[in-house]
């Protein structure tokens, strides 16, 4: 499916940001993507008023995202949780449909499902930041319409490894990782604003410094902002790619690797003690009518193994936590709170020993669903929204609340403006080749279906199986189910921008 593309734009003169954090090793980059042209009505985007006086409705957004964090994974934020869930408004169905790095990361500023915008994996073909054009995104608005913009982390994967450091456009700062050091907690290499820099120090920390200086820059008073900070924490990074210690695990070298983040120093210990979620999934032996994506039974060792991983991620958590923390605060410091919309969200959900997997991308709930919690103008404190929401909707509500017009066809919904009884149109592609989907199919807040290209099918009844233990394709008390989710699967397979939304509100047929 092909759409038309504006013009590339120039980038605005980008500006250093402050000094202290530059100072505390080495450096800070350029980049990101531009967006421009007129939204479609069915999208319900608001436009700016063009007779408006300059940033009448133009406020501030802070997007916040982490890496591989499941839902259950808030539990190590209990900051975050204070800031912005008890402030804000935390959502409980948040799906990414293509729940892996790259087409997630690209879905959030583009206002797109990953058929559109076109980068469906992480590398190969169709895969990773090469594969994403990124003239007509999200920061290329903003920027368009007097935003000063900044990136600081992780853009998309394999950026910069070509040794191309210019900023994406729609970016007055960036501050991107250049990959492989994107993984290396504390030796990263940045890009800022094109000029590589290496620093050492724990990178959460970093990039919490970096939007302070952005924050707290006297030469932006009066000027709208956006600033997109990607932490790498739960992902697995160096200098540990195994579990520690490591000799404590060498006679597991046999099992399949389970690779780990790092947490800061100061919070190595802190989740030490944190068992593995009780759940039925839980390395649950595979029974008559399990799902065919159950891996195999792990050893002990392995189990082991996943236990401590478990304790890492959450750990490596504590650190961006601490981040939110700060920047609600500055904003609170610097009169700027009540005008700003923040937004906390990881990229897809994860399993730590679920259904015997460690991992993502395929569609079980624990992967497909992640944590968003939002704070600001419209959304109201301690409140919890069960409509279901997606990653381009996030682009939408930014675009939304700025006053902007996205240049894309929007594939969603404003987060203020959900249909209840949402489908979901889901779809994956193997990690390495986006050229043909492993898996196609649709999510309500009820059911999940997913159709294989290997011929493999998959239906949930997350009501009365939340642990996702039962197929049901070959139940026949749910034989209406499976007919309609079939026939959406096949409805909304590559749709775009209304078509994404024809099924919204139907939702799908249970049992008597």
């Amino acid at each position: 499916m092909t759409r038309p593309r504006p013009r590339r734009r120039g980038l605005a003169a980008a500006a250093l940001l402050g000094a202290a954090a530059l100072a505390a090793s080495a450096t800070p980059g350029a980049g990101a993507a531009p967006l421009g042209e007129a939204v479609s009505a069915a999208s319900r985007v608001t436009a700016q008023d063009p007779d408006a006086p300059d940033g009448a409705s133009h406020r501030n957004v802070l997007f916040l995202t982490v890496d591989d964090a499941a839902i259950g994974d808030l539990d190590a934020m209990p900051l975050a949780r204070s800031v912005l869930g008890e402030a804000g408004t935390s959502y409980t169905q948040a799906v990414a449909p293509t729940p892996i790095c790259v087409p997630a990361r690209a879905s959030m500023i583009t206002g797109q499902h990953a058929d559109n915008h076109g980068a469906h994996t992480i590398s190969g073909p169709q895969g990773g930041a090469a594969a994403f054009e990124d003239d007509d995104t999200l920061p290329v608005a903003l920027e368009e319409a007097g935003y000063e913009t900044l990136m600081v982390g992780k853009y998309l994967n394999g950026w910069g490894a070509d040794g191309d450091l210019d900023p994406p456009p729609g970016w007055t700062h960036w501050r991107g990782t250049v990959d492989p050091s994107t993984y290396s907690f504390f030796t990263p290499t940045l890009s800022v604003d094109g000029r590589p820099r290496s620093f050492f120090r724990y990178n959460s920390d970093l990039f919490s410094d970096l939007l302070e200086d952005f924050l707290r820059d006297p030469g932006r008073e009066g000027r709208p902002w956006f600033g997109w900070v990607n932490f790498v924490a739960p992902h697995t990074g160096s200098p540990n790619v195994r579990t520690e210690p490591p000799n404590r695990f060498a006679h597991c070298l046999v099992d399949r690797p389970v690779r780990v983040p790092v947490p800061a120093p100061r919070h190595e210990g802190s989740a030490s003690f944190t068992p593995l979620p009780d759940t039925p999934d839980l390395f649950a032996e595979s029974e008559p009518g399990a799902p065919s994506l159950d891996g195999p039974t792990w050893t002990l060792c392995g189990r082991e193994m996943v236990q401590r991983a478990h304790q890492l991620r959450l750990e490596s958590l504590r650190a961006v936590d601490e981040a939110v923390d700060r920047a609600v605060a500055t904003l609170e410091e610097i009169g700027q709170l009540d005008d700003t919309l923040v937004l906390l969200v990881s990229d897809n959900g994860f399993v730590t020993g679920q259904h015997n997997r460690y991992g993502k991308l395929v569609p079980y709930d624990q992967i497909l669903r992640v944590p968003v919690l939002v704070r600001g103008p419209g959304f109201d404190a301690g409140s919890r929204e069960g409509a279901s929401i997606t990653m381009a909707d996030l682009a939408t509500t930014i675009a939304a609340h700025a006053g902007v017009r996205p240049g894309r066809v929007q594939d969603g919904y404003p987060l203020t403006d959900l249909p209840r009884d949402r489908v979901v149109p889901l779809v994956a592609w193997p990690v390495r080749d986006g050229s043909r989907p492993l898996y196609r199919g649709v999510r309500t807040t009820r059911f999940t279906h997913a159709l294989f290209t290997d011929g493999r099918e998959l239906l949930f009844d997350r009501r009365v199986d939340p642990a996702e233990l039962r197929n049901l394709v070959d139940d026949p008390a749910y034989a209406d189910t499976l007919r309609a989710a079939r026939t959406a699967t096949e409805t909304l397979a590559g749709c775009a921008g209304a078509e994404c939304r024809v099924l919204d509100g139907t939702g799908l047929p249970a049992p008597d």
